[in-house]
């Protein structure tokens, strides 16, 4: 029996799925933000963070992105939160 077959998951596939998924998310903030016409640092003001949070989180380079973040980057943004886990512009990866 594989180890996938048993429900878990290898921990590099782990890893490239999180960062994938990072890059899903922040690829859809930095959308939301320049379709909304506000700069990063609005964003941060609005946050109450620094401008270069917002930078790693738009690249997809900020793991520690919570729930809270999110929800309030909706209301900025005035999208549902699961608009942020939509991967329209990030293309698949070709299998290994």
């Amino acid at each position: 029996m594989g180890i996938e077959e048993m429900g878990e998951v290898c921990p590099t596939k782990a890893r490239l799925q999180n960062e994938r998924n990072m890059k899903v998310i922040g690829s859809n903030v930095k959308r939301f933000r320049e379709l909304s016409g506000k700069s990063q640092l609005e964003v941060a003001f609005y946050m109450e963070t620094e401008q270069g949070l917002i930078s790693l989180l738009e690249t997809g380079k900020y793991a520690n992105t919570s729930v809270y973040t999110l929800t309030r980057l909706a209301l900025l943004f005035n999208v549902h939160i699961s608009d942020f886990f939509k991967d329209e512009t990030i293309p698949k990866a070709l299998p290994v």
